[in-house]
């Protein structure tokens, strides 16, 4: 019994790092995008 709990949390925790990654990457690409987009339009203006 313990051991299926203890295996379970692990899985849980596992799928929350994943979460966790998704989010970092996605916050970091969305970043650079806004970034990029407004750098672009920086240039543009200049």
């Amino acid at each position: 019994m313990l051991d299926i709990t203890k295996e379970s949390c692990t899985f849980v925790g596992h799928k929350i790092l994943q979460m966790d990654y998704f989010l970092t990457d996605y916050f970091i690409i969305k970043n650079f995008f806004y970034e990029y987009k407004n750098s672009f339009h920086r240039q543009i203006w200049n």
